[in-house]
């Protein structure tokens, strides 16, 4: 009986944690992302942005968000942070894309091209700073490469 007990509390504090850590749209950070989001992107539906957010790249502490669409030649990328102020700003840093595209030096003729951030490397007081992987497809090969990418939080690019 004790043992069965024990079972079940551990099943649920592993229950809690997991629903802790999980991104919901009723919480404060997404509420206001979503209000950026909105304004940041005006041509998608409550929906979609909905959709783009829950699918994002989230910070350990869900207070900030990197999404990514693709559009017909290249991908959007947005990082939802907040300023130093506290307050939430969006900045495009879809021109990484272009820029991983010229480090592996091809002309633009590809038949893909596809970016989406994949890790949380840095979140600081001072900057934030994300990993960034652009997938190229040429005719007969596939390139990837990856990049960090430093972001101030006044919503300034730091090229490496």
């Amino acid at each position: 009986m004790v043992k069965q007990i024990a079972i079940t509390l551990i099943i649920l504090s592993i229950t809690l944690l997991a629903d802790k850590n999980e991104t919901s749209s009723d919480s404060t950070s997404f509420k206001e992302i979503m209000k950026i989001a909105n304004t940041t992107l005006p041509n998608h539906s409550e929906e979609e942005l909905k959709s783009l957010l829950k699918d994002g790249l989230w910070s350990e502490d869900k207070g900030e968000v990197v999404v990514s669409f693709p559009n017909k030649k290249r991908t959007t990328l947005y990082l939802f942070m907040k300023n130093l102020k506290g307050k939430y700003i969006a900045v495009n840093i879809s021109p990484i894309e272009l820029r991983n595209l010229g480090r592996i030096g091809l002309k633009p003729q590809y038949k893909k091209l596809e970016s989406k951030a994949i890790e949380w490397i840095e979140d600081t007081e001072e900057l934030v700073m994300v990993k960034i992987e652009t997938i190229i497809c040429s005719r007969d090969k596939r390139y990837r490469r990856f990049e960090p990418l430093l972001v101030k939080r006044d919503g300034t690019i730091m090229w490496r």
